[in-house]
């Protein structure tokens, strides 16, 4: 069977061309679909900018029997676009869809249009999802050894990882993506990791994630940004498995240099200065904010205190360390909102902050947060309707209006 997954266009739909990294997800099913035997691959369509002519043309030059898009929140408009489309001229092309947004809102899902609405991590049952053509497809067994899966089929993905522009912060390149680690022991109210990934921690072997990284840098790679929520902090036993493949990578002595995400809580010098020794040259570090009351509100699970001790070990490892901020949080008063103004302002002054991202917070179907929203009356409008998700307030409180949440962004990008 010929298999394709595509990203679909969206560029149109949110002002902007999204060309930063690649996705994993598509090339990475698409290996495990070839080794099932199936003719299968991943195009990136948002990256070359296509129009529905262009995705009509390609369907008509390459004639494949199905068709899979991961959906989120971010490309759920140009999904059903896509969807739509495809099924009015090309109706016999089998469609499946799946990805976070389709696990959390399965039953609006059904609305995109699509043959196959698929839950969960698909790796397991991929071959059979379009083998038997099922309608729906609820959540299966997570795979346990995430050693025992290919690495992505780049070669059989368009355009190449080394295509893209990487990531902020931007080291050398090409930079390209890759994961490391699935799962989040933690509950944070608006993320939907817990959701799709669910709870379970599973972590590839030193040895699989370097074999990976050589075939990476054969194909030209120099930066990688592992893309893992999180790399580190989320528990002492993480710590011992970090330090495990920094070594391994410092073994190798591959060239390569990486940057990660990670949480400010349970890391350490000698993990640091190991990942510092491995190449690693920043972590972008989800702080949130600045206020206690508002990480207790959107149960972060760390303190200020595991805030600054963190950016400070990590600064004496000699990584630079990148924080995520949300404004328009639960709980979040001006004078909130000013502690985190101020905290930013002190952490540039003692050089322990190099880059930050601001964003507003944004709820998630299926998330904490969504039901919170939902029934304090919170949220004005769906998160699927604006087109610069995170970007847009979407919900409004009796201390903070979508105005006051605006004109926070404005301030905390500046600061």
């Amino acid at each position: 069977m010929k298999i394709r997954f595509l990203n679909p266009p969206i560029f149109d739909l949110v002002g902007q061309h999204y060309q930063l990294n690649q996705a994993t997800g598509g090339p990475l099913l698409s290996a495990i679909l070839r080794r099932a035997g199936h003719d299968a691959g991943y195009v990136d369509c948002e990256y070359f900018g296509w129009g529905m002519g262009e995705v009509s043309e390609y369907l008509q030059a390459r004639a494949p029997d199905a068709i899979g898009v991961t959906v989120t929140n971010l490309n759920w408009k140009g999904a059903k676009r896509l969807v739509g489309h495809i099924k009015k001229h090309f109706p016999s092309i089998f469609i499946a869809l799946g990805g976070p947004e389709i696990t959390a809102r399965s039953e609006e899902a059904k609305e995109l249009g699509a043959d196959c609405i698929a839950l969960g991590e698909c790796d397991l049952n991929i071959a059979e999802i379009f083998e038997t053509k099922p309608a729906f497809v609820p959540r299966g067994p997570l795979p346990q050894d995430l050693n025992a899966l290919p690495f992505p089929a780049w070669e059989f993905s368009s355009p190449p990882p080394t295509a893209y522009g990487g990531n902020a912060p931007r080291f050398e390149a090409p930079e390209v993506c890759t994961l490391w680690n699935r799962g989040c022991a933690h509950k944070c109210t608006f993320c939907s990791n817990p959701i799709f990934n669910q709870v379970i921690i599973r972590e590839r072997g030193p040895a699989n994630i370097v074999d990976e990284l050589k075939v990476l840098k054969g194909m030209g790679a120099r930066h990688v940004f592992v893309y893992s929520d999180e790399l580190i902090g989320m528990s002492p036993r993480q710590g011992e498995w970090v330090a495990e493949v920094c070594e391994a990578i410092i073994k190798a002595d591959l060239g390569l240099t990486f940057k990660t995400q990670g949480r400010c809580k349970w890391v350490s010098p000698k993990v640091l200065n190991l990942m510092a020794q491995a190449g690693f040259k920043a972590i972008m570090w989800g702080i949130e904010s600045l206020s206690p009351r508002v990480l207790q509100e959107i149960k972060k699970g760390i303190t200020l205190d595991d805030v600054w001790e963190t950016l400070e070990l990590s600064h004496k490892a000699g990584i630079q360390n990148w924080g995520f901020f949300m404004v328009g949080c639960p709980g979040e008063t001006e004078e909130e909102f000013r502690l985190t103004v101020q905290g930013v302002a002190e952490m540039k002054a003692r050089d322990l902050l190099q880059f930050k991202q601001v964003t507003v917070c944004t709820p998630s179907p299926g998330t904490e947060l969504w039901e919170q929203a939902s029934s304090a009356g919170w949220l004005k409008i769906p998160p699927t309707s604006t087109g610069h998700f995170h970007q847009e307030p979407v919900m409004e409180f009796p201390y903070a209006s979508t105005r006051e949440i605006k004109r926070r962004l404005a301030i905390l990008s500046l600061c």
